[in-house]
Protein backbone atom coordinates (compact mmCIF):
# COMPACT_ATOMS: atom_id res chain seq x y z
CA UNK A 1 0.00 0.00 0.00
CA UNK A 2 0.72 3.96 0.50
CA UNK A 3 3.76 4.84 2.58
CA UNK A 4 6.49 6.94 2.51
CA UNK A 5 10.32 6.30 3.90
CA UNK A 6 12.05 8.86 5.96
CA UNK A 7 15.07 9.10 3.20
CA UNK A 8 15.51 9.25 -0.25
CA UNK A 9 15.13 4.92 -2.50
CA UNK A 10 16.58 4.22 -4.90
CA UNK A 11 15.23 1.16 -6.82
CA UNK A 12 17.25 -0.64 -9.26
CA UNK A 13 15.04 -3.13 -11.54
CA UNK A 14 17.15 -6.08 -12.69
CA UNK A 15 14.00 -8.17 -14.14
CA UNK A 16 10.32 -7.53 -15.24
CA UNK A 17 8.92 -4.12 -14.82
CA UNK A 18 6.53 -2.25 -12.23
CA UNK A 19 4.59 0.62 -11.78
CA UNK A 20 5.39 2.78 -8.88
CA UNK A 21 3.31 6.16 -8.00
CA UNK A 22 4.22 9.22 -5.88
CA UNK A 23 3.48 12.64 -6.38
CA UNK A 24 0.51 12.17 -8.18
CA UNK A 25 -2.09 9.03 -8.97
CA UNK A 26 -0.38 8.46 -12.67
CA UNK A 27 2.09 6.05 -12.91
CA UNK A 28 5.91 5.76 -13.66
CA UNK A 29 6.41 2.62 -15.57
CA UNK A 30 10.28 1.06 -14.37
CA UNK A 31 11.56 -1.80 -16.89
CA UNK A 32 14.13 -4.09 -16.17
CA UNK A 33 17.51 -2.27 -16.04
CA UNK A 34 16.04 0.97 -15.06
CA UNK A 35 16.27 3.23 -11.41
CA UNK A 36 14.27 5.35 -9.81
CA UNK A 37 14.86 7.38 -7.01
CA UNK A 38 11.86 7.67 -4.50
CA UNK A 39 11.57 11.37 -2.55
CA UNK A 40 11.76 11.38 0.94
CA UNK A 41 8.55 12.07 2.95
CA UNK A 42 6.19 11.36 -0.54
CA UNK A 43 3.73 9.02 -0.27
CA UNK A 44 4.39 6.03 -2.69
CA UNK A 45 3.43 2.78 -3.88
CA UNK A 46 4.50 0.17 -5.97
CA UNK A 47 2.46 -2.53 -8.23
CA UNK A 48 3.88 -5.17 -10.21
CA UNK A 49 2.51 -8.11 -12.43
CA UNK A 50 4.56 -11.13 -13.24
CA UNK A 51 8.03 -11.77 -12.25
CA UNK A 52 10.12 -8.87 -10.83
CA UNK A 53 13.65 -8.74 -9.27
CA UNK A 54 14.48 -5.61 -7.35
CA UNK A 55 16.75 -3.57 -5.17
CA UNK A 56 16.24 -0.57 -3.36
CA UNK A 57 18.65 0.87 -1.19
CA UNK A 58 17.30 3.90 1.61
CA UNK A 59 19.02 6.69 2.75
CA UNK A 60 18.21 6.95 6.56
CA UNK A 61 18.46 9.70 8.59
CA UNK A 62 19.91 9.69 12.07
CA UNK A 63 16.45 8.45 14.42
CA UNK A 64 14.06 8.13 11.29
CA UNK A 65 11.51 5.91 12.04
CA UNK A 66 8.96 3.85 9.62
CA UNK A 67 5.70 5.54 9.30
CA UNK A 68 2.77 4.56 7.82
CA UNK A 69 -0.33 5.94 5.96
CA UNK A 70 -3.87 4.79 6.43
CA UNK A 71 -5.49 6.37 3.74
CA UNK A 72 -4.96 6.33 -0.12
CA UNK A 73 -3.76 9.61 -1.55
CA UNK A 74 -5.52 9.20 -4.85
CA UNK A 75 -9.09 8.85 -3.35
Amino acid sequence: GWHPHPGPGIVQVQEGTFKIYQGGCEPIVVHEGDSYIEVPLVPVRAIAKGRIKWTTSQILPVGAAAQELTTDPCE
